[in-house]
C-alpha cells in the first residue's frame, strides 16, 4: 500500500492506492503532532475484495502549523488490523486564499468541470493531474482576459478521487483542487 500526504490550500489531502484487497472493511486515518496521541480524522469505506490497483483519498480539514504526522489504519472485516508507515507534513497556513481560480461543480461525476478565472491576464499553460501527478488534461497557450470560465469536458470519465488544475504563466502558478465523486 503506497500512503502519502500534501498540502493544499489550507488542508492536508490524504492519498493512498492499494494493488490488491481482501476481505478490507475500512481505513482510519489518524494524526498525531507528537507521535504518541493519535485522533480520527476520518473513515473511508474499503472495497472488500479486489484484484486492481484502487485509489483512495480523505481530507483533514484542520491541520495545525507545524508538522503533522498522518498514519493509516486497515481493518478487515474480521476485526484485524495493520498500519501504515507515518507519514508527515510542515504545514504552513496560507494566509490568502486565493479565488483567482475557481472550479466547479465541486465535487464533480468526473466527466466535466468548470474553470473560472477571476483578474487573470495572459497567456497560460492548464493542466489537469490527479493525485499521483500524473497529466489528464492539458491545454498549451490559452489566453484569458480579466475573467474567463473555460469548460472541460474529459474524453473518459474521472476516477473517484482527488485532482488539481494548474495554471501556469510566465509569472505565476495557480493551483486549485477537484472532488470526483
Amino acid at each position: 500500500m503506497h500512503f502519502g500526504v500534501s498540502q493544499t490550500n489550507n488542508k492536508v489531502v490524504a492519498t493512498w492506492q492499494t494493488a490488491t484487497e481482501i476481505n478490507n472493511d475500512f481505513f482510519t486515518l489518524e494524526k498525531s503532532t507528537d507521535l504518541k496521541t493519535w485522533e480520527i480524522i476520518s473513515t473511508v469505506q474499503g472495497a472488500g475484495n479486489s484484484n486492481v490497483t484502487l485509489e483512495y483519498s480523505t481530507l483533514d480539514d484542520n491541520p495545525i502549523q507545524g508538522v503533522n504526522y498522518y498514519q493509516l489504519k486497515q481493518t478487515d472485516s474480521d476485526g484485524k488490523f495493520t498500519y501504515s508507515k507515518i507519514a508527515s507534513i510542515n504545514f504552513k497556513v496560507s494566509d490568502l486564499k486565493d479565488d483567482r481560480l475557481n472550479i466547479f461543480p465541486n465535487p464533480t461525476n468526473g466527466q466535466a468541470i468548470n474553470v473560472a478565472m477571476n483578474n487573470m491576464n495572459g497567456m497560460f499553460d492548464l493542466k489537469v493531474i490527479n493525485i499521483l501527478g500524473e497529466e489528464i488534461y492539458s491545454e498549451s497557450n490559452y489566453v484569458y482576459k480579466e475573467t474567463g470560465l473555460k469548460s472541460i469536458h474529459f474524453q473518459n470519465k474521472l476516477s473517484s478521487g482527488i485532482y488539481h488544475v494548474i495554471m501556469v504563466s510566465e509569472s505565476s502558478i495557480t493551483t486549485q483542487s477537484f472532488i470526483v465523486n
